[in-house]
């Protein structure tokens, strides 16, 4: 199994814009495309000047991340890009995931 993991840091004053978008409209969105077996999506309690997430989506190999990435990611990220390019930050990361329980 394969953990792919969003890190994005969102000016404060945008963040309530920022998640609800991402829990209407760009976390669903990824899920319709039948690569990932679940996601989460968690908040730094740290206090900052910006607000810190973490998105955390599960697929069963490594194959179907590539094919993610070759075939949806690009369209997904110009959306988000397109509306918070000036607010949010991101970088990704992906593990192997060794314990599950």
């Amino acid at each position: 199994m394969i953990l792919y993991q969003v890190n994005v840091n969102v000016k404060s004053d945008y963040k309530e814009e920022w998640r609800t978008w991402m829990c209407e409209h760009h976390i669903p969105e990824v899920m319709k495309t039948d690569c990932f077996l679940n996601v989460r999506m968690l908040e730094s309690m740290e206090q900052s000047t910006d607000s810190e997430f973490v998105i955390q989506y599960v697929c069963k190999d490594y194959a179907t991340l590539l094919y993610y990435r070759q075939e949806f990611s690009p369209g997904l990220q110009a959306q988000h890009n397109a509306k918070f390019a000036d607010i949010a930050a991101s970088f990704r990361k992906e593990f192997s995931i060794v314990l599950d329980i």
